[in-house]
């Protein structure tokens, strides 16, 4: 019986030995093989936000480690060269795991302000889209090599949008019967971008003399062509009975006549992301029929 326990014990012991020396071949191979440079590489940059305030993009990168030992992306900063400005830089603070000999993936999302970008680059105001750059540099902490960054870059170009205005363009006198008459309240919508906008729907009211004449909603606009103005006209018949002296006044021609006109302008272009914007207007002033 002690024999066989010997045998058993021999065994298992020679076994573990086996064990510790292979892992403690790999321990050293982790040492004696020299770490190697992880590498990076961008697969694309989208556009995944715009609005008249901002574009938004979004760098794709592959991380690789050749290492037999786990990295973690320690830094990733970046900076967007437009014309001969940097508007925008910046580093962010996503780590990511890479397993030994392992890839993993990241992104990088980097929001352009064009009041950012119109300031550093005047020329812009002028310009429906503009060439960019995105530099990227990925930085890991590699044992024995220290601190390793690695550059990237990549080109592409991006719409310049300018938000559309609304404008009060005058009051006319169409027609005068027993009960009333009937005004055209003027107004112009400005394009100044270089796709064709496309109003869906606006809501006003307007006030004369401080006093609310009309409020109501607008359907179906023809759309304003790119980079152009187009006039419109809202038709409102006024009662004597309710709105009183201003119906005289505007009949009579008598003077200057104070305005408030409100609202909001519903619109879409065709461009991603931008199905249906609202902007609000508020113009008020002195007019004369």
């Amino acid at each position: 019986m002690q024999s066989a326990k010997g045998m058993i014990l021999l065994r298992a012991a020679a076994i573990a030995a086996v064990l510790v020396a292979i892992s403690g071949c790999a321990l050293l191979e982790q040492f004696l093989v020299p770490p190697r440079a992880p590498t990076a590489r961008v697969d694309a940059v989208r556009m995944t936000d715009l609005t008249f305030e901002y574009v938004e993009l979004t760098a794709d990168i592959t991380l690789s480690n050749p290492n037999s030992f786990a990295l973690e992306l320690a830094r990733l900063a970046y900076a967007v060269d437009i014309d001969d400005s940097r508007p925008v830089s910046g580093r962010s603070n996503r780590t990511v795991a890479l397993a030994a000999e392992g890839d993993a993936q990241t992104e990088l999302t980097v929001q352009l302000r064009y009041e950012d970008l119109f300031a550093s680059a005047s020329s812009l105001a002028n310009r429906s889209e503009t060439a960019y750059r995105l530099e990227m540099v990925p930085g890991f902490d590699v044992p024995v090599l220290g601190p390793v960054d690695i550059p990237l870059s990549w080109e592409g170009t991006i719409p310049v949008l300018r938000m559309p205005s609304v404008r009060f363009d005058g009051l006319s006198l169409e027609s005068v019967s027993f009960l009333g008459a009937q005004i055209a309240i003027g107004f112009e919508i400005s394009n100044p971008n270089a796709v064709s906008l496309n109003p869906d729907t606006m809501r006003f009211s307007f006030s004369i003399d401080g006093r609310e004449i009309t409020d109501g909603r607008l359907d179906e606009q023809a759309s304003v062509a790119a980079e152009s103005s187009a006039r419109r006209t809202i038709l409102v018949d006024l009662r004597f009975l309710e709105t009183g002296d201003a119906v005289r006044r505007i009949i009579q021609g008598s003077g200057r006549i104070p305005y408030t006109f409100e609202g909001e302008l519903a619109f879409g272009l065709d461009l991603p992301f931008l199905s249906v914007t609202r902007i609000p207007f508020s113009l008020s002033g002195e007019t004369r029929f």
